[in-house]
């Protein structure tokens, strides 16, 4: 079994948190989508995935589609890609039931935010990621993300859950630039904290994360690893030439996502299907995106040299 250090040692470079496929009339999951998607991300290089990530719909999923997606992505992937399981729950019970049904599926990671149902205290939190910590072996990558659980996890609380047996890393969602390089100052080299806001990307980059996952790496993973690149060799001037081309998608939205509306997932699996990945539309309440609004996507992704890239011939066994 994959132990906390080896994951820590993995979550570098362009991380990708997968789309769900649904097929666009029925809205059942696209199980051969699932595997089409993987040889598209294993094509493109990606190394790590995280499956039921805020981007997989998991709310719009059953139980048995969240268990069965990691299931289908470990045989998709064989071995190819380390596969870390988005289970999040407000329910402490439910993280570990999801984590340990992950661990014999073949995952060798969970994703977990803190718990967003009531405003929790610091104090809390610390406890419900130490529950999860006691109830299963799983490598524990945390999630601070904001929009979910109402509030950030203080650098003491991030502090105390780092040294939790099973922490691997931190995914820190917070757009705040400041407190991201509050975190790395007190915080780089004790474990990896990856870059989990697309807005200010570049910037989180520059104050030190050394990995990012962000909406479009499901789509344009080169993009993100010609970014982390530029920042990396401290070449700005590729750096923000760089960056202009992912704020080209996001201006697509950024009217929708002023109001609080995720637009960014309708939009990526838009961009997904695009390039030759399988996504469709969400499930409802969210709509996909509109006709005109596609043209108008697949005229930025040309311009900014995000091209369609089919996947390899896949296996017409039955999945």
């Amino acid at each position: 079994m994959t132990d906390a250090s080896e994951i820590a040692a993995q979550l570098r470079g362009v991380l990708c948190a997968t789309v769900t496929p649904f097929d666009p009339a029925t809205l059942a999951v696209d199980w051969q989508g699932v595997h089409h998607n993987v040889e598209w991300l294993v094509g493109q290089g990606i190394e790590l995935i995280v499956v039921n990530g805020s981007i997989g719909e998991p709310t719009s999923l059953t139980e048995d589609e969240q268990r069965r997606l990691i299931r289908e992505t470990v045989r998709a992937a064989a071995g190819r890609l380390t596969i870390v399981a988005g289970c999040s729950d407000p329910n402490p019970q439910i993280v570990i039931d999801r984590a340990n049904d992950a661990r014999a599926a073949g995952a060798a990671g969970i994703l977990v935010a803190p718990p967003g149902a009531f405003r929790l205290s610091p104090a809390e939190i610390v406890e419900f990621f130490a529950m999860v910590d006691r109830g299963t072996a799983m490598p524990l990558v945390v999630y601070d993300n904001p929009a979910v659980a109402r509030s950030s996890l203080t650098l003491e609380s991030i502090d105390a859950l780092a040294s939790l047996p099973s922490f691997a890393g931190l995914k820190e969602a917070d757009p705040d630039i400041l407190r991201f390089e509050a975190i790395v100052d007190r915080f780089e080299g004790r474990f990896p904290i990856i870059a989990a806001v697309e807005d200010p990307l570049l910037y989180h980059l520059v104050a030190g994360a050394r990995a990012c996952m962000t909406a479009s790496a499901a789509f344009a993973p080169a993009t993100l690893r010609a970014l982390l690149k530029a920042v990396t060799e401290s070449d700005l001037p590729t750096a923000h030439a760089v960056f202009a081309r992912i704020r080209q998608f996001r201006a697509l939205f950024a009217s929708q996502l002023a109001t609080g509306r995720p637009a960014w997932l309708p939009y990526t699996k838009a961009a997904v299907d695009l390039v030759g990945g399988r996504a469709g539309p969400p499930r409802p309440p969210l709509q996909a995106v509109g006709a005109g609004d596609v043209e108008r996507l697949a005229r930025v992704l040309a311009d900014i040299g995000v091209t369609h890239s089919p996947s390899q011939a896949l296996s017409t066994t039955e999945v």
